[in-house]
């Protein structure tokens, strides 16, 4: 398969055609007389029988002899032992087999030292991510009985098939040691455990419940990162509950964990975003009052108190201008949903139901991302608030009008009838789309007429 045809490809097209360039990169490995395996979650997918993104191989080989054997190799993390090579569009790391210093930064090891195989699992998060496999062997059916079967042999030196058949997420060796050395590892328990519907083992949970407090002391980027990648799946339901099972909701938020048991990341639809979550985690935790507000007049949207509480989040998550203006305008739109839509204008409604509504970034999804809230809201209640205000939408962009059609009058018709640009402009230009939305002014002509008026 040709770079180019990768992007046409199905997941699964390009997951096998990555586990082809992968098994060539182990078999060059192998003809030079050096050990390799896939290893990590590559195994852990195969073994689930899901379709891996990424392969990963592990070898005794040194990075100076990986970059001998394969041109243009990146050298990215050499004192990791870690070297990326680039083949048929696929991009794979390849890790020499190493045992682990100090972590004095909590994140990496301040020295690591080159061993074997077995070595090199015990120094891994969690079992279920110690394991290797070799695609040249021939597979062993007892090994994967109750998983999917793979093409190879699993090597397992941690009881990673164990915990894999039990759906346990279980730090390899001392739970207190792995979290420890990366608290991190709190949240990657937390998002492994609700991607694959797993339970956490006793230790586990005790260690991460134990290093909870110091989960603030890690970078904030990487948290946020963790954090949205488990709201952007949609086992995030299971995620929020863990986490507040574990007393990690402060250390992870910077705002406080009441939970009125709501349960509204659970209720979101699959395709929600992951800031669309973060806004529905907030409503649940009852930071955000949805009760009331100040309504929308033409494209403002009104904050109200939470300001303090989305710039903590901003802060704890190491989020994005844009999404953390995706939050706050999401429980803005929320707000005069539940608060004000009854008593809207019809102009109003076409202007909050247009929020968003052409924009193609994940982090600000308007009113649509607001609906799949007062949906959720509407689950968790027994209500039925969303549906109606959907029909009410419906009705308003088939009125021959639309929800957001180009403006009638623009700035540049104003300057052109001879007035001079100001502050009056944005209020005329607001009160005549105003009225083309509800159908009062229907023509350029009409449009002029009345900003000149208003001028």
């Amino acid at each position: 398969m040709s770079e180019a045809s990768l992007t046409h490809a199905d997941p699964v097209q390009r997951a096998e055609h990555a586990r082809g360039v992968a098994v060539d990169m182990v078999r060059v490995l192998r003809d030079a007389g050096h050990i390799a395996y896939f290893a990590g979650g590559c195994v852990r997918d195969e073994l689930l029988g899901e379709h891996p993104k990424d392969y990963d191989i592990a070898t005794d080989a040194t990075p100076d002899r990986v970059g001998e054997l394969f041109d243009g190799a990146r050298f990215v993390g050499a004192s990791f032992g870690v070297v990326q090579v680039r083949r048929k569009g696929v991009t794979v790391e390849i890790a020499t087999f190493r045992t682990d210093g100090s972590y004095s930064d909590r994140r990496r090891p301040d020295e690591v030292t080159f061993s074997t195989p077995d070595e090199d699992a015990k120094r891994r998060d969690f079992t279920i991510n110690a394991m290797f496999l070799d695609p040249l062997a021939d597979a062993d059916i007892s090994q994967t009985q109750g998983l999917a079967s793979v093409r190879g042999r699993v090597i397992d030196y941690v009881d990673g098939l164990a915990c894999l058949r039990a759906g346990l997420i279980k730090a390899v060796g001392l739970a207190e040691d792995r979290l420890a050395e990366d608290h991190l590892r709190a949240l990657r328990a937390v998002r492994f455990a609700a991607r694959f519907a797993f339970s956490i083992e006793t230790n586990t949970t005790k260690a991460i419940r134990d290093h909870a407090r110091d989960l603030v002391g890690v970078s904030r980027e990487r948290v946020g990162d963790e954090v949205l990648r488990m709201l952007a799946h949609p086992g995030r339901g299971a995620a929020v509950r863990i986490i507040h099972e574990l007393d990690l909701v402060e250390p992870v938020l910077g705002v406080a964990g009441t939970d009125s048991q709501q349960e509204l990341v659970a209720h979101l639809p699959s395709d929600a975003s992951a800031i669309t979550a973060v806004a529905a985690w907030l409503i649940q935790l009852e930071h955000i009052d949805t009760t009331v507000g100040t309504p929308m007049i033409h494209s403002t949207l009104v904050v109200g108190d939470d300001h303090e509480v989305v710039a903590q989040v901003r802060e704890s998550l190491c989020l994005s201008n844009d999404a953390t203006a995706g939050i706050a305008e999401l429980c803005a739109i929320v707000r005069n949903v539940l608060s004000f839509w009854e008593r809207m204008s019809v102009a109003q409604r076409k202007r909050l139901a247009s929020v968003g509504l052409n924009r193609s970034s994940p982090d600000m999804p308007g009113f649509a991302g607001a609906m799949q809230i007062v949906a959720a809201m509407d689950k968790a209640a027994g209500t039925d608030v969303a549906s109606q205000i959907e029909t009410a939408v419906r009705l308003l962009a088939s009125d021959g009008v639309g929800l957001s059609p180009d403006p009638l009058l623009t700035g540049d018709h104003l300057v052109a009838a001879g007035f001079v640009p100001g502050p009056a402009f944005k209020r005329a230009l607001d009160e005549v789309y105003d009225g083309q939305l509800e159908g009062r002014v229907t023509s350029q002509q009409e449009a002029l007429a009345m900003g000149s008026r208003m001028l």
